[in-house]
């Protein structure tokens, strides 16, 4: 088995972006000699090439995570801990205080989170002997460097210094690198989820497409405040928070406090009313009024305010103090904010009214959100027996063709929104009312559930946890009883991490 030797480029891709340190030479040069040694010894069919080169800069990463103090295993454990009970999941954290140490369980769950996350992967059990043995080769290896490892003080220093802390700019570079660029958030989902913005950005922007450097830096700006990152699925400015909480020899109380107060309103139609005092004056589509820092516009503002009415583009609130969020675009028109305003207001009607009609049809059915059925015909027979609507034909002649064609499908009423479907795994929901569950079929297959990420909503997978209806889904392994009982002891947990976004309450979200 052949793979290129590890740069200093490939490695600083788990550092701040652009940012440059004196220890990043030992730590390449590090990484390279544990690939080597995997490469050496361990099964090339379950660990290729490319998964050896991630498994070499990850590790690598978090062992300069844990030798330099930058706190971000430390928070992971913390928050964990607080969550789920425990410092680390799966029963991991049995041979050592794994916050501040180098353990060998902690880096077997580094191990785990490379091994699931790769493309050609699936959710495979932590468990499993190959990964154990890659765990304690990794921990060998690594605690032998631990006391002559340089720490990296400048990262260090970068994080936790009162001059990052206090400037919006400073904390958002610090955010975007936990977003989607540390060893425990670089996964293949979130650079999914960092394209998709990317295609967003240019729809809604479109004068981006004219600067790639421009457009690339909107979608870097904006990603940290949209989407949620790490094994724990938080938001960036909690993590930052969680880090300097759990920072031994300091502590940070108004500026975790700022970090977890930060506002954000995203890609928002904002009416332009005037500037003062440095300060621009704006109004958004829900009516509240807004002072900006101009200063946060960049350069080459110029008059564009005062010879336009309309802006668009993203906020974030900071220590008080509302910031324009990547690129936005100036607009002279004026009938379109108050189209906007309308359209907010008839979207809301609308979405009260379904809201109003589903909750009836849950009251009838004793509190039950999940519904199954044979085919369309059932489904729309119950549209207008259990739910009430009138003139069904009419209403579902719009439905697409997968869920008119479908065979037993399910469906799920949101607290938050309209009908959900999912086709083809009825069998795998131990439901008392469901008539379609096979319990065979379910030992087989109902951790594909958890496994296909987006087949079902995060809120419709609560609901499925709290009420036990996935309780044959476990991991594969040669002993069943102890792959189920090991997934279903952790099982908010890998729901939260498969997903990437927290499987919690939608009432606690």
């Amino acid at each position: 088995m052949k793979s290129r030797l590890l740069s200093v480029k490939d490695y600083i891709q788990y550092h701040p972006k652009e940012l440059l340190f004196d220890t990043d030479a030992y730590y390449a040069s590090l990484a390279n000699r544990f690939q080597a040694i995997l490469l050496k010894t361990i099964d090339k069919r379950l660990f290729p090439a490319d998964l050896v080169r991630e498994l070499s800069l990850r590790l690598t990463a978090h062992f300069e995570d844990v030798v330099s103090d930058l706190g971000i295993w430390r928070s992971f454990c913390w928050r964990h801990k607080i969550r789920y009970g425990s410092y680390l999941p799966f029963d991991l954290a049995d041979d050592g205080f794994p916050l501040d140490n180098l353990t060998r369980g902690g880096i077997h769950f580094v191990v785990w989170t490379v091994f699931v996350d790769h493309p050609d992967r699936r959710l495979a059990s932590p468990l499993m002997p190959a990964m154990a043995g890659v765990a304690q080769l990794a921990y060998d290896f690594y605690q032998k460097e631990f006391y002559d490892a340089p720490i990296n003080e400048s990262l260090a220093s970068l994080i936790f210094d009162d001059k990052t802390l206090r400037d919006f700019y400073g904390v958002r570079r610090i955010l975007e690198w936990l977003s989607h660029n540390t060893y425990l958030s670089r996964w293949h989902e979130t650079e999914i989820s960092y394209w998709k913005w990317y295609e967003t950005l240019g729809e809604i922007l479109p004068g981006l497409k004219d600067d790639e450097h421009k457009w690339h830096y909107a979608v870097d700006s904006v990603f940290p405040f949209v989407e949620k990152a790490g094994p724990l699925s938080l938001f960036p400015q909690q993590w930052y928070a969680d880090m300097l909480h759990t920072c031994p020899s300091r502590e940070f109380g108004v500026w975790e406090n700022n970090l977890e107060e930060i506002e954000f309103q995203r890609l928002n139609t904002l009416k332009i009313l005037g500037a003062q005092e440095g300060q621009l004056l704006l109004k958004n589509v829900r009516g509240e009024m807004l002072s900006v820092e101009l200063d946060s516009f960049g350069g080459g503002l110029g008059n564009a305010f005062e010879t336009n009415n309309i802006i668009v583009g993203s906020l974030a609130k900071f220590a008080g103090k509302w910031n324009m969020v990547g690129c936005s675009a100036f607009a002279n028109s004026d009938s379109y904010f108050e189209e906007r305003v309308l359209q907010r207001k008839k979207k809301h009607e609308e979405y009260q009214r379904t809201i109003d009609l589903y909750e009836s049809a849950i009251k009838k059915s004793r509190g039950r959100r999940l519904f199954y059925f044979e085919n369309f015909e059932s489904f729309k027979n119950w549209l207008k027996d259990v739910v009430g609507m009138r003139g069904v034909d009419a209403a579902t002649s719009g439905f697409h063709q997968d869920i008119k064609t479908g065979k037993q499908f399910m469906v799920y009423i949101p607290y938050d929104g309209d009908l959900e479907f999912a086709f083809g795994c009825s069998a795998n929901i131990s439901d008392s009312e469901n008539p379609y569950y096979d319990s065979s079929e379910a030992r087989e297959s109902a951790i594909s559930m958890i496994d296909a990420y987006g087949t079902i909503s995060t809120e419709w997978m609560y609901y499925l946890i709290e009420n036990g209806f996935l309780k044959d889904a476990a991991f594969p392994g040669p002993n069943e009883e102890a792959s189920r009982y090991l997934l279903q002891s952790n099982l908010p947990f890998v729901c939260t991490f498969m997903r990437r976004c927290n499987v919690i309450s939608p009432l606690d979200d």
